[in-house]
């Protein structure tokens, strides 16, 4: 993984990708889109087979490509970018592949007899009884034909599974739907509608001929443009290396603007991206918006084996006792699939039996059982404020929804009325509270006025402004606290509750807003982080 990661970044293949054109238009170019999604495919395909063989070399990465290649099988593509301009599109997917979707308007094609229900079986030709049992008609007559029920069952049973399909396609839609068919087939031959439209109630169907109607339109539309819709497609960017930008501004700054909000509106915004921003935007920009490939270190394999394992753990904790070795074993099952070398593998898998030994030790008769874990929490939406002044030309999010996401470690339920603690896990050296608070350390005799808040309380704010809105308040925050796995250098183990304030809360959603303020409006496009080595800085530059 680390290998494939030094080759992108240093064999200037970014550079590349980033520069492939007129960097006023690398924002909205579909081209740069889609290389970002054929690399995040690659790299995703690559984390599965380091998965199913951590010991994997580069010989087995070629000779999995090279069967790839032979079969002409396709990477496919988890997620990705949307495309420049891709509102107005259209995407296309079978009716198996719509399950969980929503769409405004939902176009089902092919709905004629034959392809959605009324298949035809092919049957035998049914015999007299007296054939299967010579001699013995008065018995026979008296059976039921079991071929003939099979047959039927058999029958009735896919007609239903094609119903269920077709309510599953027509419901996809949030406002309506277009059913169409041929009325004659390929062959030649004459087709009928699926029996599934005449099962829709008639007022909520507006029929359109093809004759004489509104379709009969489009279709001569269609056929009068076809020829450019299949063409193709000529970019209006100047092609050519080394174009600039000139600081301040940005050309075209409504088509970047709105590709931008694309991306950020279909992602939402987590406390991860929130952090990463407040550090530096163009870490946000490349590992939060564009999603640049990007390996483990030994750390963060460490830690994604420990949360794993404490999954595990406290899903099977709450209906019996779970002896340690349980813990120790699952967290062993889950490092083994990460791709660390032999040196680095044994180094971290001494650390974590001596630290999850010690922490089931030392917690495990007072762990609550009445728990969720690995809680995710997608779209809880928060309105950022007034509405902005018609003579304002940028695109504000006062009066805006922004959309909020999250994965929460651990609930710990404290009553019966949906009282919560919220657990955060942390596999590093454990912090001070001052170090969790933000607090600065000062001399003696001085005084502060302004506490910056950290990322570790910034996180559990924004858990508990998530718990807040999620399900209008089905559960009631109450406290959150870390939990470090690691001992400190006394060996003991730590754990910080912390009472969110409402102050922070305010702060919280204040600092929200002006961040979605300047990623929406590109106002982080001349801004470089403090720190002068920011790798993220340098890609930057690439496009300046």
């Amino acid at each position: 993984m680390k290998v494939f990661e030094t080759i992108f970044e240093e064999s200037g293949m970014l550079r590349a990708i980033m520069s492939g054109g007129n960097p006023s238009t690398m924002l909205r170019t579909s081209g740069i889109t889609e290389r970002f999604d054929a690399i995040n495919a690659f790299f995703s395909e690559l984390k599965g087979l380091v998965e199913s063989n951590p010991k994997a070399m580069l010989p087995d990465l070629f000779k999995y490509l090279e069967t790839i290649e032979k079969h002409n099988l396709f990477i496919k593509k988890r997620g990705g970018l949307p495309r420049a301009g891709s509102r107005g599109r259209v995407r296309l997917m079978t009716a198996h592949r719509s399950k969980g979707l929503e769409f405004d308007h939902v176009y089902i094609i092919g709905a004629y007899d034959g392809h959605f229900g009324g298949r035809r079986s092919i049957e035998r030709l049914p015999l007299v009884n007296s054939v299967y049992n010579l001699g013995h008609n008065e018995l026979s007559s008296k059976q039921p034909n079991i071929e003939d029920d099979l047959s039927r069952h058999s029958s009735e049973g896919a007609e239903a599974d094609e119903r269920r399909l077709f309510y599953v396609a027509i419901t996809r839609a949030k406002k309506g739907v277009t059913i169409t068919y041929a009325k004659q087939g390929a062959d030649g031959r004459e087709q009928l509608p699926s029996q599934f439209i005449g099962e829709i109630k008639k007022d909520l169907i507006e029929e359109l001929s093809a004759e004489g109607g509104p379709a009969f339109g489009w279709e001569k539309d269609f056929e009068e443009k076809k020829h450019l819709l299949f063409s193709v497609a000529k970019s209006s960017s100047t092609p050519g290396v080394g174009a600039s930008l000139t600081p301040g501004v940005i050309p075209d700054f409504a088509a970047d603007q709105e590709f931008i909000r694309n991306i950020f509106e279909r992602q939402g915004l987590s406390v991860t991206a929130l952090n990463n921003y407040l550090e530096c935007p163009w870490n946000f920009f490349y590992s939060n918006l564009l999603r640049l490939p990007k390996a483990q270190n030994k750390h963060m394999m460490y830690g994604t084996a420990i949360h794993r394992a404490l999954k595990d753990f406290f899903l099977q904790l709450k209906n019996r006792e779970i002896p340690k070795e349980n813990l120790i074993d699952s967290f062993e099952l889950y490092l083994n699939k990460q791709p660390l070398n032999d040196r680095d593998l044994k180094e971290v898998l001494e650390k974590g039996r001596e630290s999850l030994s010690g922490y089931y030790d030392q917690y495990y008769k007072t762990w609550e059982r009445n728990v969720l874990t690995e809680f995710e929490i997608k779209g809880v939406d928060i309105l950022a404020g007034r509405g902005r002044s018609s003579k304002e030309p940028e695109v504000r999010p006062q009066g805006a929804i922004i959309h909020l996401n999250g994965n929460l470690d651990k609930i710990e339920f404290i009553d019966s009325s949906n009282s919560v603690n919220v657990v955060d896990y942390k596999t590093g050296a454990p912090k001070s509270r001052n170090d969790i608070e933000g607090t600065p350390r000062l001399r003696s005799g001085q005084e502060t006025k302004h506490k910056k808040m950290s990322n570790y309380k910034r996180q559990l704010t924004f858990y508990k402004l998530l718990l807040d809105q999620y399900e209008n308040g089905k559960y009631k925050f109450v406290s959150a606290e870390l939990d470090f796995i690691e001992p400190n250098d006394k060996g003991e183990y730590k754990k910080e509750k912390f009472f969110i304030e409402d102050s922070e809360i305010v702060e919280l959603k204040e600092v929200i807003v002006r961040v979605v303020d300047e990623i929406i409006n590109l106002k982080f496009w001349d801004k470089y982080c403090e720190n002068l080595d920011c790798q993220y800085c340098g890609l930057r530059k690439l496009i300046a």
